[in-house]
């Protein structure tokens, strides 16, 4: 009897789709505390993952056999780490550093060899100071002495002794019946009264000039070749070769084997006094 009249409780009256709806309402009710749930949820599993990672086996590696084994590759592979990349801008600093040290010591190289190639040339042409180049006398009879000492009073109107010719040297030039006479003096005298007259030379086919060194000569022939090409677009302009230089109006110029130009003694240039004739601008290329 008091089983038939006990009350049912709420629970147990209540039907399935009564408690859905219930829970239905209860999450709508509060969304935060539903996210933070499943947040918590999702990172409990990245946890738990993560943590098992180092255990797990990834087909027959671990993970910690395949880092192994992806550090093993990137050796092999010669692949440039951060400390590889540092140790290279190192040592490109050294090289750059090295490499100033080592154009400075060229440069001053250089420098010491050009000193040393002046005075070489410079002993030379003092050596060659009392020589003299005679050409064309090829034709003249007699002995090498009485040739010069007949040309140079003949001619020249100098007189000259057998004391004062120190050494005759016949030199042929190659493939012609040309030959020339190398004749060195006692002493510097002769020569400059022998190279004071050579004006009576002129259009008579002999010529006199010094023993210059290859260096001088060759200087030389750069310095004629400007001297025609001034006066033939300016024949007005006064112009001399003396030894290895050139005198413009007065104005003494010097050949610089850097610069490949004329210059002054105070540095000016051909191009800084004058405006340069055509012919002498297609020289310089022609001389590079």
């Amino acid at each position: 009897m008091s089983n038939l009249l006990k009350v049912p409780d709420r629970k147990e009256t209540e039907t399935p789709t009564r408690q859905r709806t219930e829970s239905f309402k209860r999450l709508r009710s509060s969304p935060g505390t539903q996210e933070e749930t499943n947040t918590t949820k999702k990172s409990a599993t990245v946890k738990n993952l993560t943590i098992g990672m180092e255990r797990r086996d990834i087909g027959p590696l671990s993970l910690d056999e395949l880092m192994k084994h992806f550090s093993l590759l990137i050796d092999s592979k010669n692949l440039a780490k951060k400390e590889d990349i540092d140790d290279l801008k190192l040592q490109m600093k050294e090289i750059k550093e090295e490499n100033q040290k080592l154009k400075l010591e060229i440069a001053q190289l250089k420098e010491k060899v050009k000193f040393a190639e002046r005075r070489v040339e410079l002993v030379e042409n003092l050596e060659r100071k009392n020589t003299l180049i005679f050409r064309g006398i090829e034709e003249m009879k007699g002995t090498d002495s009485e040739i010069i000492k007949n040309f140079c009073h003949d001619i020249l109107n100098v007189q000259l002794s057998d004391n004062e010719i120190e050494k005759l040297h016949k030199i042929n030039i190659p493939n012609s019946n040309k030959s020339l006479l190398k004749v060195r003096f006692t002493n510097n005298r002769i020569v400059m009264n022998i190279l004071k007259n050579t004006k009576k030379l002129k259009g008579t086919g002999f010529f006199i000039d010094r023993d210059y060194t290859w260096a001088v000569r060759n200087r030389r022939r750069k310095l004629f070749q400007y001297r025609k090409a001034i006066l033939e677009t300016d024949s007005s302009r006064k112009v001399m070769i003396r030894s290895d230089s050139l005198i413009l109006d007065g104005k003494k110029y010097y050949w610089d084997e850097d610069e490949d130009d004329l210059k002054t003694e105070d540095g000016k240039t051909l191009r800084d006094v004058l405006p340069v004739p055509v012919s002498v601008l297609q020289l310089r290329q022609n001389n590079r």
